[in-house]
């Protein structure tokens, strides 16, 4: 059997297998040169990230090295002490700074091409409608069970996609809540009571890559198995699990 690998003009890798006989050939065709050529260009979307703490910080950073066009973030809190151990923009310097001041002139200094609108608010259901208004994609990052079944039934509202993220000690989680499927609420029910526990930078950052991760496959088109499905990773033991809800 004798393999041969072109490159077309498109970009995919174009695999001929010939038999010793050079009677019959199988053509493959392979796509991976062609979503490193689409991840390249500019990601023509709108990307809400609600949330600029341990995950956002992290959502927001990788957003603008992929080149997207727009980024909107959305968080009222300002900097303190207790977030220099995992939140990527919090330093000295910024303690008492507002997170979504400090992310915009991040994306200056980065030179982020794209756009950057930083609003310095609580993601409400009044407020919903404006900052929303715009996007293709929503991303979680919030803390709270509450924001996030308000953010759920208003994406829902407006046929938007929820990234969702979520980290706790060793374990975090990630899915994608498609319009209508009430993924959130099946998670943490309309009378969830949040319990805050410690989370270390590894896992955050870890929880906030894969976000990223199903963000770009949404904004590609490339299919995720993770659409209104819950993946749980504990880093302690490395396992990770994928549940149905």
């Amino acid at each position: 059997m004798h393999r041969i690998a072109l490159l077309d003009r498109d970009g995919l890798f174009v695999e001929i297998c010939l038999n010793g006989y050079g009677s019959s050939y199988t053509i493959k065709w392979y796509s991976i040169v062609n979503r490193v050529l689409k991840m390249q260009k500019k990601i023509d979307k709108n990307f809400v990230v609600i949330g600029c703490g341990g995950l956002g910080c992290y959502i927001i950073e990788n957003l603008m090295r992929l080149n997207v066009k727009n980024i909107t973030v959305c968080d009222a809190d300002i900097f303190v002490d207790s977030n220099l151990n995992r939140q990527l923009y919090a330093t000295p310097a910024t303690l008492g700074a507002l997170k979504v001041v400090t992310a915009k002139k991040r994306a200056d200094e980065l030179r982020f091409k794209g756009g950057f609108t930083a609003i310095a608010e609580h993601f409400v259901e009044s407020n919903a409608e404006r900052i929303l208004k715009k996007a293709d994609i929503v991303i979680d990052a919030l803390d709270n069970s509450a924001s996030r079944l308000v953010l759920e039934d208003e994406c829902a509202k407006r046929n938007l996609p929820i990234v969702h993220g979520a980290v706790g000690e060793w374990i975090y989680q990630v899915g994608i809540s498609l319009p209508g499927s009430g993924l959130l609420h099946k998670i943490y029910g309309e009378d969830a009571n949040d319990t805050h526990v410690p989370n270390y930078s590894f896992g955050v950052s870890l929880c906030a890559a894969r976000e990223v991760a199903e963000a770009m496959k949404l904004a590609t088109g490339l299919h995720s198995n993770l659409e209104n499905r819950l993946l749980v990773c504990d880093l302690e033991d490395n396992t990770e699990q994928i549940v149905e809800l």
